[in-house]
């Protein structure tokens, strides 16, 4: 959807910073909409927030250290260096002082320590160079490959469409067309005709 049609009030929905209005959130069999936000995440679920929001002032190795607390069981901290090697590189370096691309992948890295079954990404490409980007998407099937659903907002639909098995296009807070790229006519016409861009 475009700006403003309730994609990241969906995310924020499903993660427990907003109330759902209505309808319920589930989460396997646990229904989860009413639980707290750091409950919902002890079940398996991950936020990544458009803007980042990581500890600008904390390291690399201490924001992923401070993630782990999120789970019983956190991701040894050499996979996610395994999944972005610029972190271990950066694990000394304050986080403020990253690049746009490196505190995407760190904030990225976060959710990975709390080893989720369900991650959501708000607008992770937004504001970085085609290379970085590309890079984050490759993160992301390295992420889906471990068994971790993605639920993924994006407003290039060109650059997801390699990770992604179906979108779905908001308006207005109301998903008004879904299924796989070709049932909806392929990433270009999704930007063209759904998105005001191409």
């Amino acid at each position: 959807g475009a700006n403003g049609a309730g994609k990241t009030t969906l995310l924020r929905a499903l993660c427990g910073a907003l109330p759902v209005c209505s309808g319920t959130v589930t989460l396997g069999n646990h229904r989860i909409d009413g639980l707290r936000t750091w409950t919902r995440a002890r079940l398996g679920l991950a936020h990544v927030p458009e803007g980042r929001e990581i500890f600008v002032s904390m390291t690399v190795r201490e924001n992923l250290e401070t993630a782990a607390l999120a789970s019983r069981r956190p991701t040894p901290i050499e996979e996610v260096f395994a999944l972005f090697p610029r972190l271990r590189d950066r694990q000394a370096q304050r986080a403020g002082t990253l690049s746009g691309g490196e505190q995407q992948m760190l904030a990225l890295g976060r959710a990975v320590m709390a080893r989720p079954s369900v991650m959501l990404i708000d607008e992770m490409s937004a504001g970085l160079a085609p290379v970085a980007a590309q890079r984050l998407v490759e993160a992301v099937g390295d992420v889906r490959a471990r068994g971790v659903a993605v639920v993924l907002v994006e407003q290039a639909p060109q650059l997801v469409s390699a990770v992604i098995d179906r979108a779905y296009l908001i308006e207005r807070g109301a998903i008004v067309a879904g299924g796989t790229l070709e049932e909806l006519g392929g990433a270009t016409a999704i930007a063209e005709l759904y998105l005001g861009v191409g």
